[in-house]
């Protein structure tokens, strides 16, 4: 019996050795790929197919950009790429994996279209797609433009420009511009074309014509450097420096036939006014001249006959400005000119007169009557100031208004007086040390009473205001005299009369 085991227990364990020595072994996975390791697809795209060799029955092939599509087939992949007709080159990468091994495909395609933008000082765009320009002064100056392209082979073509040559400078990728002076006065325009296989990009070069009517630099609180680089800018030449006084003048020598020569002058270091002088009078108050005047914020109020006013208002560094354009071109032994005043408006409200100071109101009547008036009015006659033997009286007041009055006779007739007052406030401010200004108030005072016509002078009094119903002229401004309140500050007022020839 135990031996009947025995056989039975050696069966049994011949069996299970005989079993395992059967059991299949399972070799290494295997992933390997073609001879591709990237894969370049044209602009047009199309398809491509790569070998896949490995002992796995699934593996998986993936890729995060949709403009590759993926195929798995049997022992190979298939990709298939649309085409590109984007500005920008593509690239992707394709993963396979299986059992845990990984193989990667890098994927490329050349953008369909070529980029192109051009870059220079000056250049901006249009409205028009693809249409670019340039402002040009009249001088002549080389521009350079940077083409900005992936394409070594652009090109450009010019249309109807001899007085524009242009020079590709390929290895900087730079089109460099070469323009010619204009000495017309008409504007002109020259255009360019700047290509690659497949963008074009319009230049249009329009270049002003030669300087005629020109306006000064006239920004409020300028100096003399901010001045010399604006007219350096436009060619002009210096012919007089005088900086080294106080506060000084620049005069150039321009390009403009019309406007020769500008001299700037400065209070200590800023910009006070401006000269102009003119060799045509008639083409400075042409529609042209006023219409340059117009779209630098010039507004038109009067025209003597011998004086045509603009006034523009500015605000500058929180200052309000008023700057003066006087067109000087009938005054007799007055050359034509064009006269800038850069003026600082009163800080504010001001007190005024409530009648004009003007004394006996009215000039043509004689030494008596003169005497009779002042009599009554205040006026003490000064034996030290008047001087009877050349018809001058002057008479000492000391009231609210007046400090004095004086009068000078031709003919024995009044042909001018003067007013003397105190308060200079009540007339001008000061805008700057040492220099005055009318203010506002005085100015309304002066239209309420009539005088609404201004004429330029040209000497200290600067300009008289007329009145033509009263047919008289007056001008103020601050002085002082030795003999007259102890040489302080005061208000001086000329009235002089105005004859019937007078226009």
């Amino acid at each position: 019996m135990m031996k009947k085991i025995n056989t039975i227990l050696y069966i049994a364990v011949f069996a299970l050795l005989l079993l395992g020595c059967q059991q299949e072994i399972i070799p290494p996975a295997v992933l390997e790929l073609g001879d591709y390791a990237t894969i370049d697809f044209p602009i047009a795209g199309g398809t491509k197919e790569v070998a896949i060799q490995t002992n796995q029955t699934e593996w998986i092939a993936t890729t995060s950009d949709s403009w590759l599509e993926v195929l798995q087939r049997p022992n190979k992949l298939i990709l298939k790429a649309a085409p590109n007709d984007s500005f920008d080159d593509r690239k992707t990468t394709v993963l396979i994996t299986a059992a845990g091994l990984t193989q990667k495909v890098d994927v490329t395609q050349a953008a369909g279209k070529t980029s192109l933008s051009l870059m220079g000082d000056g250049l901006h765009a249009t409205e028009t797609e693809n249409l670019l320009q340039i402002q040009q002064n009249p001088f002549a100056t080389t521009r350079e433009i940077k083409v900005l392209t992936a394409d070594p082979k652009w090109e450009f073509e010019t249309v109807d420009a001899t007085w524009l040559k242009a020079e590709k400078v390929p290895l900087e990728s730079t089109l460099l511009l070469n323009i010619e002076e204009n000495n017309t006065q008409e504007p002109r325009t020259a255009i360019l074309f700047v290509r690659t296989k497949d963008q074009t990009i319009q230049l249009q070069v329009k270049q002003e014509g030669a300087l005629y009517f020109i306006l000064p630099y006239l920004t409020p609180e300028s100096t003399k450097e901010d001045v010399k680089d604006f007219e350096e800018a436009r060619h002009s030449r210096v012919v007089q420096n005088a900086s080294y006084l106080s506060g000084g003048a620049h005069t150039y020598h321009t390009k403009s036939p019309l406007f020769y020569e500008i001299k700037y002058s400065f209070d200590r270091r800023n910009l006070r006014e401006v000269v102009m002088q003119c060799t045509t009078p008639e083409r400075m108050l042409s529609e042209e001249f006023t219409k340059l005047l117009e779209s630098a914020g010039f507004e038109y109020k009067a025209d003597s006959g011998m004086e045509r006013v603009f006034i523009k208002n500015t605000l500058h560094n929180g200052t309000k400005y008023e700057i003066f354009a006087n067109l000087v071109y009938g005054m007799p032994g007055v050359e034509p000119k064009a006269v800038f005043n850069v003026l600082k408006r009163q800080p504010g409200p001001m007190p005024t007169f409530d009648k004009l100071p003007d004394g006996i109101g009215h000039l043509g009547i004689t030494q008596q009557e003169v005497i009779a008036w002042e009599s009554t009015h205040g006026g003490t006659y000064s034996t030290t100031n008047s001087k009877p033997d050349d018809n001058y009286h002057f008479f000492n007041v000391l009231d609210k208004t007046y400090i004095a009055r004086d009068y000078v006779f031709a003919d024995g007739k009044l042909a001018n007086m003067r007013i003397f007052t105190y308060d200079i406030s009540k007339c001008f401010y000061s805008p700057a040390k040492g220099s005055f200004r009318m203010t506002d108030e005085f100015k309304a005072l002066l239209t309420k009473e009539g005088f609404t016509e201004i004429r330029q002078t040209g000497d200290i009094w600067e300009r008289f205001y007329i009145n033509r119903a009263r047919k008289l002229a007056v001008s103020a401004r601050v002085t002082s005299f030795a003999t007259v309140l102890s040489g302080q500050p005061l208000v001086i007022m000329m009235y002089v009369p105005l004859s019937d020839g007078d226009n």
